[in-house]
């Protein structure tokens, strides 16, 4: 069997194939390949020993990266795979838009990243930044500003009290409940989703400027990228599309496709895998 998993700081999500059919799509917790690999564990995913071909895309992977220590991990929790691919994700959100000639590809998930891409190949990517430096839009940023609006009592009585209903956490407690998290960058992002609840001028005041961020950074990192199509994949990208496209709009910025996940495309990914890989 082959293995494609797309791996995202949220969800590790992946696809086996038997016989160049699709047997299943599953996902199990992510991570991000950039913080070594005592973090990562494929124990969840079953099967281990029928895997004939291994495909990852992961977030925080790069080609320029001594990445023998990951191979090592992979070909001991699948002993019987024969090829092992190690790729960044964004590469598979390229190949999810190999139709869409040359245009700028994006994930705005719990992260965000982009690239200039022609036919499913990047010819060049931004450098992200990841959660200190950068990630601008995406769940992490988003999640961030919901927190700090809520302890700097910027949200309204109702607002408040279902937050807390929501989470649990008090304004007193949430900064202890942030650091003591096993997983800061996904605890924070996780808070994004209270956007669907908030007035439409705080929503407005907190998405916009996220994602006004986001295109500002592309552009001076890929020169005129702002005449290409933008396409995206990412739960972030995914559910705020409609705010996405009014701020893309209105920096005269053309949005093309929007997907939930590269999965969305997986046997014409999986297909070009084969001829390609």
């Amino acid at each position: 069997m082959d293995i494609i998993i797309d791996g995202g700081a949220s969800n590790m999500c992946y696809a086996l194939f038997n016989e160049n059919s699709l047997v299943s799509i599953n996902k199990v917790q992510g991570t991000n390949f950039m913080h070594g690999i005592e973090h990562i564990s494929f124990d969840a995913i079953p099967d281990r020993d029928n895997i004939d071909n291994f495909y990852l895309f992961g977030a925080g992977i790069r080609p320029e990266d001594d990445n023998s220590a990951l191979e090592q991990l992979v070909r001991s929790s699948f002993p019987n795979a024969d090829k092992v691919h190690l790729a960044n994700d964004l590469e598979l959100t390229g190949l999810a838009f190999a139709d869409r000639a040359d245009c700028i590809i994006s994930i705005i998930g719990t992260g965000s990243n982009a690239a200039h891409c022609i036919d499913g190949v990047i010819k060049k990517n931004i450098i992200a930044g990841g959660y200190v430096l950068g990630d601008q839009g995406s769940g992490y940023k988003l999640g961030k500003k919901v927190l700090q609006y809520y302890i700097e009592n910027q949200f309204t009585k109702a607002e408040d009290e279902l937050f807390l209903k929501m989470y649990g956490y008090s304004k007193f407690d949430i900064v202890k409940a942030v650091y003591d998290a096993d997983n800061t960058k996904r605890f924070v992002a996780k808070h994004s989703q209270f956007l669907s609840h908030l007035n439409a001028s705080t929503k407005k005041d907190i998405i916009s400027l996220e994602f006004y961020k986001f295109f500002q950074n592309v552009n001076k990192q890929i020169p005129n990228s702002n005449t290409l199509e933008y396409n995206f994949s990412g739960s972030i990208a995914y559910h705020f599309s409609d705010e996405l496209k009014v701020i893309g709009q209105d920096n005269n910025i053309n949005i093309g496709k929007v997907i939930q996940s590269p999965f969305e495309e997986i046997e014409t990914i999986y297909k070009y895998i084969k001829q390609q890989l």
